[in-house]
């Protein structure tokens, strides 16, 4: 995927069924980037800014941790590639008893309040970029 100018990404967890692990690899980025952090909250709830230069890797639980760019881009361009696995021969490895979605979902409504307030200031964001006033 290649990012230009004033990209982000809002946070998100991806989906279960395919995305037990993913790793995000940046293969570019142009010479006028600005250190552009990936925000991920670990499983405990502690939010991490973790940055990646041009030949490395991090690999996460993206299923299970909320992750995005909630910052723009402050540079022309920048290359990641990503690859998720799942387990091989269980595609609804996700849907045991003890699964991580009951805990997403009791994470967030923990955390409503801090998260209303961040996806304010994305729809604020994109309706600024895109001009249309009422995403704000």
């Amino acid at each position: 995927r290649v990012y230009a100018d004033a990209s982000w990404l809002i946070r998100h967890v991806d989906r279960e069924d395919t995305h037990a692990l993913s790793a995000i690899m940046n293969l570019d980025q142009s010479d006028d980037v600005e250190a552009w952090p990936l925000l991920i909250d670990s499983l405990d709830g502690e939010t991490h800014s973790l940055t990646i230069s041009p030949g490395e890797m991090l690999f996460y639980e993206s299923a299970r941790c909320l992750h995005g760019r909630p910052l723009p881009l402050k540079g022309s361009r920048f290359v990641n590639a990503f690859v998720h696995y799942r387990p091989k021969d269980d595609p609804h490895w996700h849907a045991v008893a003890g699964s991580y979605s009951g805990a997403a979902v009791r994470w967030a409504a923990d955390h409503i309040a801090v998260r209303s307030e961040e996806a304010r200031e994305m729809a604020r964001r994109l309706a600024a970029h895109s001009g249309h006033a009422w995403l704000a």
